[in-house]
């Protein structure tokens, strides 16, 4: 069995200009993240898939099939009907109305599934379609130190916190931002550690790509 974690919504290749198409791909990343996320944390699992792929079709009267471990749910996604300016409320309002035409697909075969789809969405909503999360947090020494992620329809931003035991934050500095695209920043960061000098983060490759002295914030990080 395999738990469902994945979430994505966009055209088939060829249907929409490729300005489009690539705007697509990185702008619905933020409601798919998160409901990919929501969905994992129920531990829903299926035999055949473990993820969600709403791909927008000339011919989305299609049955829902499985490929290549994805639930494929054909859809109608009018290009014309996409915003042309880059704002979060309409290009997740558009989103989401095509992610209910698949729903309503679903319902029928996989109602946990669906019902679960529909409360992340509201979720988001509430998080003013935000996808927002913890990487990681560690207590080194007398801190809690954590790497908040902050995604939406135009970019993502990665902040290093530091907060004394007592919650107080001490230091708050955003350290990256890249597009929305995970291309862009899914390698970028991996860990934060102390060596009693320096605080660093760390890429997935193990490099060191930001450091903050320590003895700055007054104690000692070990």
């Amino acid at each position: 069995m395999r738990v469902v974690k994945y979430v994505f919504i966009h055209p088939t290749v060829g249907l929409w200009s490729e300005f489009k198409n690539k705007r697509i791909r990185d702008e619905e990343r933020s409601i798919s993240f998160f409901l990919g996320v929501f969905i994992k944390e129920s531990k829903l699992s299926y035999e055949e898939f473990d993820g969600i792929f709403f791909e927008g079709s000339n011919i989305y009267e299609q049955p829902i099939s499985v490929q290549n471990r994805l639930l494929v749910v054909p859809i109608p996604m009018l290009e014309q009907s996409y915003p042309d300016e880059i704002d979060r409320i309409s290009i997740n309002d558009y989103l989401i109305s095509c992610l209910y035409v698949g729903i309503n697909k679903m319902k029928q075969d996989y109602n946990q599934l669906t019902n679960l789809l529909i409360a992340g969405i509201e979720n988001f909503k509430n998080d003013e379609y935000v996808c927002k999360w913890v990487h990681k947090k560690k207590k080194l020494g007398g801190f809690f130190v954590e790497l908040r992620c902050y995604l939406d329809v135009s970019e993502f931003k990665l902040s290093l916190v530091v907060s004394s035991l007592d919650s107080r934050v001490i230091f708050d500095r955003e350290v990256l931002k890249t597009s929305p695209n995970e291309y862009s920043f899914k390698h970028r960061f991996k860990d934060v550690f102390g060596d009693g000098e320096k605080l660093y983060i760390t890429d997935f490759f193990n490099n060191r790509w930001f450091e903050l002295d320590i003895s700055k914030l007054g104690k000692n990080l070990s």
